[in-house]
Order: C-alpha cells, then sequence, then structure tokens
C-alpha cells in the first residue's frame, strides 16, 4: 500500500469550508433581509412593538401600539398579560 500526504486534501477542505460559511454569512446579512417576502412579517399596520424591556431571562415588558390604544404588556413563559393603557401623551420618543 501507497502512503499517500492527506495535506493538500485537508488544505482543500479547509478552504471549502471557510468559502461556503462566507457566502452563508453574506447571504443570510445582505440577500435574505431584503427580499420582498421577509418584509411582511416585519411591517404592520395594527401592531407595532415602541420599546421592549428584559427584567429577567424569559420575561419582558412590551408597549405595544395596536390600532389606536397604547398598551403594556407582560410576557413570561407561561402567558402574556395586559398590564396597563396609555395614553399617546404619555408616551416619550
Amino acid at each position: 500500500m501507497e502512503n499517500t500526504d492527506f495535506t493538500w486534501l485537508f488544505v482543500q477542505m479547509l478552504l471549502a469550508l471557510v468559502v461556503t460559511v462566507l457566502v452563508a454569512v453574506i447571504l443570510l446579512r445582505f440577500v435574505v433581509p431584503r427580499l420582498s417576502w421577509t418584509k411582511k412579517f416585519k411591517e404592520n399596520p395594527y401592531f407595532k412593538i415602541i420599546s421592549r424591556f428584559t427584567l429577567e431571562h424569559k420575561k419582558s415588558l412590551y408597549l405595544v401600539k395596536a390600532g389606536d390604544k397604547n398598551l403594556v404588556i407582560g410576557v413570561t413563559e407561561t402567558g402574556i398579560h395586559k398590564l396597563a393603557e396609555l395614553a399617546n401623551e404619555d408616551i416619550h420618543p
């Protein structure tokens, strides 16, 4: 049996892996966000998250504009709860 040096094959495999990872990062970072079908999940005329505040791991407060109402919502692992409704004057940018 011939003693084959696999160093060049290993280097080629590493280069192929680096190129594949770079192409994937470029696609995910720059191409996918510009696709039209991904924008419909972000843009909604009825609901808008104005602000998010993390209290603990998996526990957050959200300030949400739903229609013409501004709601403070608490989100935990076990559920979502409406905590308060705010007037437009109470919200400062």
